[in-house]
């Protein structure tokens, strides 16, 4: 029997989907405004460990750009996993998880960010160890 199995995730600001066999999260970011459709942003559980070891990199890399940057500088790279690196007026100071959505401008947002995705794995394995038996 086939099932899936879904929860908000409030640090990513998407779901978390478990299936018998696999399990991810899901984020939809809307358009800037009507006119511009919105995109999905999906990963699979097997990328995690690699997607907060590339958060953890690109928060170095903002810290140091920002201390050099000069006063109204509009600097961007992309990180690892293309992580946007931002020291601009637009979308701001700090790191974004997709293009320029989802901005993270502090330490303790990544951190807690971070703790909310390291957490994934045991729930995932919790929900198909309970549902396997009673489905």
């Amino acid at each position: 029997m086939s099932w899936s199995w879904e929860r908000k995730l409030v640090q990513l600001g998407g779901t978390l989907v478990v299936t018998p066999t696999s399990y991810g999260t899901r984020v939809y970011f809307p358009g800037i405004d009507r006119r511009h459709n919105g995109t999905f942003w999906n990963m699979s559980g097997g990328e995690i460990d690699a997607y907060v070891a590339a958060l953890d990199d690109a928060w170095g890399k903002f810290e140091q750009l920002a201390a050099v940057a000069p006063d109204g500088a509009d600097m961007r790279a992309t990180g690892k996993m293309h992580i946007g690196i931002h020291v601009a007026s637009w979308p701001g100071r700090g790191i974004t998880l997709h293009s320029h959505h989802s901005l993270i401008s502090s330490r303790n947002r990544l951190d807690r960010l971070i703790e909310e995705l390291r957490s994934l794995p045991a729930i995932a394995a919790q929900v198909q160890a309970a549902l396997s038996e009673t489905v």
